[in-house]
């Protein structure tokens, strides 16, 4: 971190652990932002406003919130949303994001996914039997890391993952032996350039590489 940087923030249980640890440096001039909207009906501390409202007071500076669900049921309410001022403001920080701190997820019955309350378990069974491998930010890819062939990504009130190209650190926080697929979907599409994981995870991942 650095005066005057832009962070962006997904959810998370991996990313909501951050805030239990505090460090000494303090900046005043920080922005952290949601990168998607509200989670449904899992725990709030483990939204992406939280996250960003619970960094900011870590590290100093102030947050944008999302005041907007996830996911929505149709297309067109995502494009009204969109028009509103409070959410446009945000999105439009999150174009000139410095640092982007995320979690990924897999599609699987017992995930967090479900916990939102947005994904029954027959959406999770479509989401395998269409190959995703993970989502960042409830942007579902395949494991070459494409997410043009998938509706849901098209209702996620949130950024557009393709943007985290762009960004100078790109940041997950990963691990798990059944995250290692995922992991290697999104360094496949280029939606991270750092990865924070454990050594079993890494070594998998470097199996997997050679």
């Amino acid at each position: 971190l650095k005066e005057g940087d832009t962070v962006g923030v997904s959810m998370g249980t991996t990313l909501s652990t951050i805030l239990n640890y505090k460090q000494d440096v303090y900046f005043s001039n920080l922005t952290f932002v949601p990168l998607i909207g509200g989670i449904g009906t899992v725990a709030n501390n483990l939204h992406s406003n939280s996250i960003a409202e619970g960094l900011s007071q870590n590290f100093g500076g102030y947050y944008l919130p999302i005041h907007a669900p996830a996911m929505v049921s149709r297309i067109k309410t995502k494009t009204e949303l969109m028009k509103e001022n409070s959410i446009k403001r945000v999105f439009k920080k999150a174009k000139h994001l410095d640092i982007a701190l995320m979690g990924i997820g897999v599609p699987r019955q017992e995930s967090t996914m479900i916990k939102t309350g947005y994904f029954t378990p027959e959406m999770i069974q479509e989401l395998q039997d269409q190959n995703i491998c993970g989502d960042i930010c409830m942007n579902f890819f395949d494991h070459s890391g494409n997410i043009d062939h998938y509706e849901y990504n098209e209702k996620v009130v949130g950024i557009n993952i393709k943007d985290l190209r762009k960004i100078q650190y790109s940041i997950a926080l990963c691990c798990g032996s059944d995250k290692c697929e995922a992991i290697q979907g999104a360094i496949n599409g280029g939606y991270i350039n750092i990865l924070i994981t454990d050594y079993t995870t890494a070594n998998q991942l470097n199996q997997i590489e050679q």
